[in-house]
C-alpha cells in the first residue's frame, strides 16, 4: 500500500488535484522530471508516498520544499533544467528519508544538507546546482550525526553561506500542520528502497550502501540493513522484506519478540524486546530462514504450532554454526536433534508431549512465530509477494554469493527435497550396472517353506512353498554412497543419481545403503533403506565443497564394512580424493574431475 494514494498535484486555492497536463503545470521542469524520478529504484518507495503540489507553501524564491507531511511544495514558475531538478527533488526526498527536521541550529542545517547531498550524489540521480554543499572529505557520507559532532568541536569549519533548494540560507524542510506518517515510517520507506537498489546491484556495487546511507534505524531494522550489505548468503533474500514495529499489531498477536507473515515478506518485531545488536541479527535471520526455507509451504497438514517449532531447532541450529549475531536466552536449541530435518524433529515431538509444553517460539509460548496466511489484515507495501520457486532462486543466488565471495564455506543446513528420477536403463547405467555385477552376485531366487504365504482353496492345509530371493551373505550386500551436495549441484543431477541408486540396489536385491551426504561437512544417514531413497529425501548441504571430509567420515564408521565399495556421485567440481578402498564415480556428460581417477569413472548421459 502507499501511504498517500497516487502522488498528485494540487492547486494553491481549494487544494483539489490537477492532471498534470495543465498549461501552467507543463511550464515547470519539476513535473515533468517526476515520471523519471519515480522509477528510481532506492526512491521509488518514498517517492510513491509523497505528493507534489502547487499549494502556496512553495518558496517564492527558490524551487521547493518538502514538509514534515510528506508533500513537496514546487514552485510551479520556476524553470531550470531536468537534469537540476531531479537532483533538487531526490534531495527533498532525502531529507525526509533520512528524518531531517526544520531547525535553527546552522551546525545541524549544514550536517543535514551535506549528508542529503551525499546521498543523491551516490545515487548518482541528476545534477547538484551550484552552490549546492558537498560532502567534505572523509568518511562521513550520509551519516548527518558524524558530521554535526565535528562542525560543534570545530574539527570541520561551518560554511557561511550555500543555496538550497528554497534558496540561499533558507531552509527546505517546513513544519505542517498536518497528519503526517511518522519519521520512522519515512525512514523505513527510504531503508525499502535502498535495500531494493542493493539487489538490483548485488555483486558489484551493492556493499557501498550501509556505508553511506546512515539512517537512525531501531535495531531490527537496522540487521535487515546490515543482511543486505554485509551478509552474502542472505542479502538477496533480505532486500524483499520489510520489518513493522507497530506496537498495536505487536500487542494484538501476543509478539514476545518477533514473528513472520510470510507470504507478505514483512517481521514483525516487538520494539520493546530488550535484545543486543548480535541478538536481533540473529532474530531476523531466524525469521527470514523461515520463509527462505520454505517452511510455510511444507507444512500441509502437521500440527502447525509443532512444525514451526520443529523448523525452529534446525534454523538455531544453523545459525549457531555459523556465528550468526547471538541466540537470544530461550532460543530453541537441542544438541540431540544435531543433523536431523525438520521432519524428524517433528516425529520426535509428536511422541513427547510434555517436552512440547515447555517449549516456545520467539513469538511466545505455545505460540508459532510463523503467522498463518490471512491473520495480520493489510497488503504489502511496494514490493509484491514472491512464489515459492522466487524464493528459492534468491537463496540459491545468496549461497553463490556467500561461497564465490570468499565468506566462508556453509556446512549444513538448507534442506532440499529431491525425488529420485528412475527411468529406463540408458547406456551408462548399464556401464554401471556391470560393475554392480563383479560386486554383488546373488542366486537366482529359490522354493522356500520357511514362509509360507500361498495355499490353495481346495488343499487349504497343504502348505504351499514360495519364491524367496536369495540373501547375500553379511555385509556382502552394502555399499556405500558419498552423495556430493554442495551448491554446483543441482536438483536435476541429485534425483537423477539417486534414481540410479535405487534402480541398481533393486536388481541387485540391495535392501539398505550407507549414504553420506557432503559439502563442506560431511553430514551421515547412516544406512539408508532403499525404498526411502525410492521417495522424497531432506537433503543436506548446499554449500561448499570438501568431498574428502565424506570420505574420510565413512571410512572411520565403526559399522561399514571394511571391504564395502563406494559409490560417489559429484559433478566434478570438487577436492582432489584419495580414497583407500574400492570405488567409483558417477558424473554428468560432459564434466572430468579435477585428478586422475583410480576407480572408474560412469558419466549421466
Amino acid at each position: 500500500m502507499t501511504l498517500f494514494g497516487k502522488p498528485t498535484v494540487t492547486d494553491d486555492d481549494d487544494e483539489s488535484e490537477k492532471p498534470a497536463t495543465s498549461p501552467l503545470l507543463q511550464m515547470s521542469s519539476a513535473w515533468s522530471v517526476w515520471p523519471t524520478l519515480i522509477q528510481n529504484v532506492a526512491l521509488k518507495p518514498l517517492a510513491e508516498n509523497v505528493k507534489l503540489s502547487a499549494a502556496m507553501l512553495y518558496p517564492q524564491d527558490g524551487a521547493a520544499v518538502i514538509g514534515d507531511d510528506g508533500v513537496i511544495y514546487a514552485n510551479p514558475r520556476r524553470i531550470a533544467p531536468a537534469a537540476e531538478w531531479l537532483f533538487m527533488l531526490a534531495h527533498l526526498l532525502a531529507h525526509l528519508g533520512l528524518r531531517h527536521l526544520l531547525t535553527e541550529d546552522r551546525m545541524r542545517q549544514a550536517a543535514d544538507e551535506r549528508a542529503a547531498n551525499a546521498l543523491v550524489r551516490r545515487l548518482h540521480i541528476g545534477q547538484a546546482p551550484d552552490r549546492f554543499l558537498t560532502p567534505p572529505p572523509g568518511d562521513y557520507d550520509s551519516n548527518a550525526d558524524a558530521l554535526y559532532k565535528d562542525y560543534k568541536a570545530g574539527r570541520l569549519q561551518v560554511p557561511s553561506s550555500w543555496n538550497t533548494t528554497a534558496g540561499v540560507d533558507v531552509p527546505d524542510v517546513i513544519r505542517t500542520e498536518q497528519p503526517a506518517p511518522s519519521a520512522d515510517q519515512w525512514a523505513m520507506l527510504l531503508t525499502q528502497g535502498l535495500l531494493a537498489q542493493v539487489g538490483v546491484d548485488h555483486g558489484h556495487s551493492g556493499h557501498y550502501y550501509a556505508s553511506w546511507a546512515t539512517i537512525e534505524l531501531s535495531k531490527a531494522r537496522g540487521a535487515l540493513w546490515w543482511f543486505a550489505d554485509h551478509y552474502p548468503l542472505l542479502s538477496a533474500l533480505a532486500s524483499h522484506f520489510r520489518i513493522t514495529e507497530n506496537r498495536e499489531t505487536i500487542a494484538a498477536h501476543n509478539i514476545q519478540i518477533a514473528a513472520v507473515v510470510a507470504e507478505r515478506m514483512e517481521i514483525f518485531v516487538n520494539p520493546d524486546a530488550k535484545l543486543t545488536t548480535p541478538e536481533m541479527r540473529f532474530v531476523i535471520a531466524h525469521e527470514m530462514l523461515h520463509v527462505g526455507l520454505l517452511h510455510h509451504s511444507r507444512e500441509g497438514k502437521r500440527d502447525h504450532f509443532l512444525w514451526n517449532v520443529a523448523c525452529d531447532f534446525v534454523i538455531n541450529a544453523w545459525l549457531t554454526e555459523l556465528g550468526v549475531g547471538e541466540m537470544p536466552r530461550g532460543g530453541l536449541y537441542n544438541p540431540g536433534f544435531a543433523g536431523l530435518s525438520a521432519n524428524e524433529i517433528y516425529n520426535r515431538l509428536l511422541q513427547d508431549a510434555e517436552y512440547v509444553r515447555t517449549l516456545a517460539t520467539f513469538r511466545g509460548a505455545g505460540l508459532g512465530d510463523i503467522l498463518p496466511p490471512g491473520s495480520v489484515p493489510g497488503r504489502r507495501a511496494n514490493a509484491p509477494a514472491l512464489d515459492d520457486n522466487e524464493i528459492e532462486e534468491l537463496m540459491k543466488q545468496g549461497m553463490e554469493a556467500h561461497v564465490n565471495g570468499g565468506r566462508g564455506l556453509i556446512p549444513a543446513g538448507l534442506l532440499e527435497t529431491i525425488t529420485a528420477t528412475i527411468s529406463a536403463p540408458p547406456a551408462w547405467r548399464l556401464a554401471l550396472g556391470r560393475w554392480f555385477d563383479a560386486r554383488f552376485n546373488p542366486s537366482a531366487p529359490s522354493r522356500t517353506y520357511a514362509r509360507p504365504s500361498r495355499r490353495q482353496q481346495a488343499t487349504p492345509d497343504i502348505p504351499r512353498p514360495r519364491y524367496a530371493p536369495s540373501h547375500l551373505p553379511d555385509g556382502a550386500g552394502l555399499f556405500g554412497v558419498l552423495l556430493d551436495t554442495s551448491g554446483s549441484m543441482n536438483a536435476q543431477l541429485l534425483s537423477r543419481g539417486l534414481g540410479a541408486i535405487v534402480a541398481l540396489a533393486r536388481k541387485y536385491q540391495i535392501n539398505q545403503v550407507r549414504l553420506m551426504y557432503c559439502d563442506a561437512e560431511p553430514h551421515d544417514e547412516g544406512f539408508v533403506s532403499v525404498e526411502r531413497l525410492a521417495g522424497p529425501i531432506p537433503v543436506h548441504g548446499r554449500g561448499g565443497t570438501r568431498l574428502q571430509n565424506g570420505i574420510d567420515a565413512l571410512l572411520a564408521a565403526t559399522d561399514f564394512p571394511a571391504d564395502a565399495p563406494i559409490l560417489v556421485i559429484t559433478d566434478g567440481d570438487c577436492d582432489k580424493l584419495t580414497i583407500p578402498r574400492d570405488h567409483a564415480f558417477l558424473l554428468p556428460e560432459g564434466k572430468r574431475l579435477p585428478f586422475a581417477p583410480v576407480g572408474p569413472v560412469f558419466r549421466l548421459a
